[in-house]
């Protein structure tokens, strides 16, 4: 089992990364057209769904009271 130090590192981390790919979003809101809007939208939402999937479930999983969605 991951440790708790780690676990609260991870997502610390984590949450940064979503984040910053939220502002990415924002940044690029009214550049290019509206298909690449789309497209990348599409790949951010993949990208914060794999983080949650892959590094955020691990750590709720060995520690579900750092999850505070619940």
């Amino acid at each position: 089992m991951i440790d708790k130090q780690s676990a609260v590192e991870i997502r610390q981390q984590a949450l940064s990364a979503i984040a910053e790919l939220s502002r990415l979003l924002y940044a690029t809101e009214n550049q290019g057209s509206q298909e690449e809007y789309t497209d990348l939208r599409v790949s951010v939402g993949r990208c914060i769904a794999a983080i949650d999937e892959y590094l955020l479930k691990t750590v709720y999983k060995a520690y579900p009271e750092m999850d505070d969605l619940k």
